[in-house]
C-alpha cells in the first residue's frame, strides 16, 4: 500500500476502497469479503471495519446474505481536502489564487463533491491520522514549492499540486507557460515591434522560470536580440511592473512592447504609464498573462495570456479523481487581445 503507516490499517484500507469505489472500478456488489482481503492483504476483521466506515459515508450498502453493494452515486461524491502553501496565506490580496480557489469550489460543487480548505499540512495530517478526516480521499495543494513537499509527504492520501513545482511522486496541473509565453511575442512581433521587454516573475517559482525561458526561446525563434536591461526579475506584485516601468522610461532605450510575467506586474505597468502620460497601445504595448477578470476592467484593458479557469479547476479534479497516478497536465493559455497592445509606431 502506498498510504502513510501512521494510519490504522483499517483507515488505509478505508482510503483505497474509497478511491476504487469512487473512480468507478466497484459499480454494484462488491467482491466477496475473502477476495477484497487477500487484494489488501488484511485479515477479513480489519476489512470489515474499513467497509463498515465507508458505509457510514454512505458509500456501501451492506445487504444481510446478499453482499456488500455500492449506493448509487457513491462513484461521483467525495470530499477532497485544499491546501495553500504558506506564502499564499500571506498575501490574501493575490487575485490569481481567488479566483482559482473559487473556480475550485464552483467545481466541486458541480460534480457533487465538497471541498474542505485545511490550514496547514500538519492540521490535515494530524486529522487523518486521528481518524477525523477518514471520507477525505484527496488533496489539492496550491502553489507549493520544492521545498514545502517535505511537508506533504506526510500527507498519507493522493496529492495533486497546482500551479507549484510539480510533485515527484503525485500529479500536477499547470498552465502551458511555454506556448502561452510564445504567442505573445509572436503577436508581437506580427505587429511589428522588435524592440520587446520582459518583467521576469520570481526565481523561484515555476512560472516565473518557466516564462522567462520561454520568451528569450521565443526572441531567438524569430531572430530577435534580447538587450541586458530588458529583462527585469520581480516578485509578481504590482509594484514591480511600476518601477520596471519607471527604470525603463528614466534610460536612453525604452522597449515598444512588455511581456508581463502575470496580470499583477502589467496593473502596475500600465499604473505608471497612465500617471506619466505614456498612452498604453500606442507608445508601448503591454501583455499580462493569467487571465484576471480585473484586466478587462483596467482605463485601458489588458490583453492577457488567459487562463480558462473552469477548465483548469477541471483538470485538477479530474487528477483527483486519477488518484495515485503521477504526471504533469498542462492547461492552455490563449491570447486574449484588448486595447493593451498594438501596432508598432515610428
Amino acid at each position: 500500500m502506498s498510504a502513510s503507516p501512521r494510519l490504522p490499517r483499517y483507515l488505509r484500507v478505508t482510503s483505497l476502497l474509497r478511491a476504487e469505489i469512487q473512480s468507478g472500478a466497484f459499480t454494484d456488489r462488491l467482491p466477496p469479503e475473502n477476495d477484497l482481503a487477500a487484494k489488501y492483504r488484511i485479515s477479513r476483521m480489519t476489512l470489515r471495519r474499513a467497509l463498515a466506515a465507508l458505509a457510514e459515508e454512505g458509500l456501501l450498502d451492506p445487504r444481510q446474505g446478499a453482499g456488500t453493494f455500492v449506493r448509487e452515486g457513491a462513484g461521483q461524491a467525495r470530499t477532497v481536502a485544499l491546501l495553500a502553501a504558506p506564502d499564499i496565506a500571506l498575501h490574501p490580496e493575490d487575485l490569481f489564487y481567488q479566483q482559482l480557489v473559487v473556480s475550485l469550489i464552483h467545481a466541486c460543487s458541480a460534480r457533487g463533491w465538497m471541498l474542505r480548505i485545511a490550514p496547514n499540512a500538519a492540521d490535515l495530517v494530524s486529522r487523518l491520522g486521528a481518524g477525523r478526516g477518514a471520507s477525505v480521499s484527496g488533496c489539492i495543494a496550491i502553489a507549493f514549492g520544492g521545498h514545502d513537499h517535505g511537508l506533504l509527504a506526510e500527507i498519507p492520501i493522493p496529492i495533486v499540486g497546482v500551479d507549484g513545482e510539480p510533485m515527484p511522486n503525485g500529479s500536477s496541473v499547470l498552465p502551458d507557460n511555454a506556448a502561452g509565453t510564445a504567442a505573445a511575442v509572436e503577436r508581437l512581433v506580427a505587429l511589428g515591434h522588435r524592440d520587446i521587454a520582459h518583467i521576469a516573475g520570481s526565481p523561484d517559482k515555476l512560472a516565473g522560470r518557466e516564462r522567462l525561458a520561454a520568451f528569450l526561446t521565443a526572441m531567438g525563434r524569430v531572430g530577435l536580440p534580447v538587450r541586458q536591461d530588458a529583462i527585469i526579475q520581480s516578485t509578481f506584485l504590482i509594484e514591480d511592473g511600476y518601477n520596471a516601468m519607471a527604470r525603463w522610461w528614466a534610460s536612453a532605450q525604452r522597449p515598444t512592447a512588455v511581456v508581463c510575467a502575470n496580470d499583477m506586474i502589467a496593473i502596475g505597468a500600465s499604473r505608471w504609464a497612465e500617471e506619466h502620460g505614456v498612452r498604453v497601445g500606442r507608445e508601448v504595448s503591454l501583455v499580462g498573462c493569467d487571465g484576471l477578470m480585473v484586466t478587462s476592467l483596467m482605463p485601458t484593458p489588458l490583453s492577457t495570456l488567459a487562463l480558462n479557469f473552469t477548465e483548469h479547476a477541471a483538470n485538477v479534479l479530474d487528477a483527483v479523481a486519477d488518484g495515485e497516478r503521477s504526471g504533469i497536465r498542462r492547461t492552455p493559455l490563449r491570447l486574449v487581445e484588448r486595447a493593451s497592445i498594438g501596432p508598432v509606431r515610428g
